[in-house]
């Protein structure tokens, strides 16, 4: 019988969106952090099967001669095919990924992932930086996953693995609440904007008419200035003043 086991570099994707995780090789993937809000995570994880001719067969008889249960419920052998395969993923590499997700952004506050997060805690929480965090959150699962696969399956049955860490995002109605109090928080914003504007405005005003106290024909100049063109009459201090525009 030929056995036939992938030769090209693979790559399992994890998503936040349950819409997603419908293809073989794409799950839904949540984390807590550690102030108890679930994350989803956005990334992907790259390797390829260690191609060396006895490692591929202590894979081989390691786990080529057993059988994992497929989405379908069916049990087959990772050599089954794409479906074989990711049963044997699923089951013997994946619990590795999700327990170096969970011990490095279990150990991280929601803020420190996800600056918007601060919003809805305490308002003296800092929000961290969520870029460089997730870098630096990248490269310890990376650091975990050299270390652990290899101890789960028994060998280096997986070369170069690489996880990059997309974004951390907030479940579906914590993110609709931080967008309310973003929304919220601008409007805000907004109308303070106005408030210091209308000072600013009064402000000027009272300046202006300060001057015009001081200087009665200062005031008389501005009014001129401000007449329009085209101007026929005009008499000033004058309760019945008439101003007629040229015809």
């Amino acid at each position: 019988m030929r056995i036939v086991y992938p030769a090209q570099q693979r790559f399992y994707t994890i998503t936040a969106d349950a819409r997603r995780a419908t293809t073989l090789g794409v799950d839904v993937v949540t984390v807590p952090s550690s102030d108890g809000v679930s994350l989803g995570i956005e990334g992907t994880l790259y390797f390829t099967l260690n191609l060396d001719h006895d490692t591929l067969k202590r894979f081989d008889d390691r786990y080529g001669t057993r059988t994992f249960r497929a989405q379908d419920d069916r049990s087959l052998y990772p050599w089954d095919g794409e479906e074989g395969w990711s049963a044997f993923f699923g089951q013997a590499v994946r619990p590795v990924v999700d327990n170096a997700l969970r011990g490095q952004i279990g150990a991280m506050r929601c803020a420190e992932l996800v600056p918007s997060c601060s919003l809805l805690q305490n308002a003296a929480l800092k929000a961290g930086d969520g870029n460089a965090t997730i870098s630096r959150v990248q490269d310890a699962v990376n650091a975990s996953l050299a270390r652990d696969l290899p101890a789960a399956l028994g060998g280096e049955f997986l070369t170069g693995p690489r996880f990059t860490l997309v974004k951390v995002t907030l479940p579906a109605e914590v993110q609709k609440a931080v967008d309310r109090s973003l929304a919220a928080s601008a409007a805000v914003s907004e109308a303070r904007a106005k408030v210091e504007q209308a000072r600013a405005e009064a402000e000027a005003n009272r300046a202006r008419q300060d001057g015009y106290d001081r200087c009665p024909a200062c005031a008389e100049i501005e009014k001129l200035r401000s007449l329009p063109q085209g101007i026929t009459v005009y008499a000033p201090g004058n309760p019945q003043s008439v101003v007629v525009p040229a015809r």
